[in-house]
Parts: C-alpha cells; structure tokens; sequence
C-alpha cells in the first residue's frame, strides 16, 4: 500500500530485485476499459518484465470509473512514482530510469501522468502504450505541448483504435516529442494480457477465443522480445 496524506492509499504490486547497484523502474497499469481488470492480472507479465530487465517494476492497481472519475487515478499513478522516487535508496532504485507501460484504459492513464509529472519536474523517460484508449483530453495535453515523454504505441488489427493512434501522433509530434507505432496487423486487442494464466478467469474476455490461439500467443511472445530490447 502507498500511504498518502488525507487520501485513500494506492494498492501495488511490487517487484523488487536484489542488486549491488540501483536499477531501473517500470510501472505498469493494467487494461479493462478503466471498469474491469486488475494489477494481480499482470502478475506473471510484470515478473518476467523484472527478471528479464533486472528492475524494479511496480504495477499500479489504479481505481475503477465507477467509484472516480479521472483525474483521481492519475493522481494515484502520479503519487505511486512520487512516493518511490523519494525512496529511492531504500528499494534500491534509479529515478532517472523510469518507464510506463500501460494498457488500454491503463495506457490512457499513464499519458496523462507523465505530463502532469513533467510539470512537476519529473520527467519519465519513455513510455509504451499498447492499444491505448484515446479521447479528447490526450489532444488537448498534446496541443497544450504537455506531452514530453516519448511514446511508442502498439496497434492490433483495430481500425478505429489505430485511426486515434495516428490523430494523437500527429498532435504529439507538433511539439517535437518522438512518438512511434509498432503495428501488429494479425494481432487483436489485448493479446499481449491474455496470454497470461492471470487472465482465464477474467470475465471481459471470457467469450473471446480468438485470443487464446497459438498464433496470438506467438505475436505476444514476440512482441515482449521486442518490447524489452526498447525498454
């Protein structure tokens, strides 16, 4: 739990490594529309993230909408990274050396984090997106030149997600911040989530097998390959 001054504490998981030298962070906020999912849900994904990267990686379980609205789980994320970063000689960990990884509804968080993070003169020193929700608040942030962190996104084969992708790309790169897609056009959204054992039992992609098929789990286990060199 990270306490925080008259406000409900933020729930984590918390993946620590035992080295000489401090080490990199990864914070991580889950899927599910911003209604559904949990940190717990990424619990095996997260622990190979911090074994295959020697981090640190704390996954956020952020607040669902229907108990508060946004900006109330930005503010959880952006106390989570304060809290630690302060820290940072107890766990062991390098500030300096900070990514987000978010997806869906996580992704769409963890934007508008970082850019309220950087006013705060902390800044995230890159973020990757998958299949992140999008909405007007994201290009507001980017034309008010918010945006600092670099982005890389990843698409599925989801033609009104990508759509937003790029109309968000466009407005991020107006003010000169890097931002790159890295396009999986067979892959369907969520396949990086769900093939996990966590996600079995979750009741929002119960019904969707054509998640579950040895091709998808082949795109996800190629694009953690990948996902990891950028990290």
């Amino acid at each position: 739990q990270v306490p925080r001054e008259n406000r409900e504490s933020v729930a984590v998981n918390l993946y620590e490594m035992d080295c000489r030298n401090p080490v990199p962070v990864v914070y991580v906020m889950h899927g599910g529309n911003l209604l559904d999912g949990d940190a717990d849900q990424t619990d095996t994904f997260c622990n190979r993230m911090s074994k295959s990267l020697n981090c640190m990686v704390v996954a956020v379980n952020y607040t669902k909408l229907d108990s508060n609205r946004p900006p109330y789980q930005q503010d959880e994320i952006i106390d989570t990274v304060l809290y630690f970063s302060k820290r940072s000689s107890l766990y062991n960990i390098d500030p300096s050396r900070t990514a987000f990884v978010g997806f869906s509804g996580g992704a769409y968080l963890m934007i508008g984090a970082s850019a309220i993070l950087a006013t705060k003169g902390f800044r995230v020193r890159g973020m990757i997106a998958f299949y992140p929700l999008i909405d007007d608040s994201l290009i507001q942030l980017a034309d008010q030149h918010l945006i600092v962190t670099p982005i890389t996104f990843v698409t599925c084969d989801n033609e009104t997600e990508n759509r937003a992708v790029d109309q968000l790309c466009e407005h991020i790169g107006k003010t000169g911040t890097e931002t790159d897609i890295r396009h999986y056009g067979e892959a369907k959204t969520g396949f990086i989530e769900v093939n996990n054992p966590e996600y079995e039992g979750n009741r929002a992609f119960r019904n969707r097998k054509y998640l579950y098929t040895e091709d998808q789990k082949e795109y996800a286990h190629i694009c953690e390959i990948w996902m990891n060199g950028a990290l």
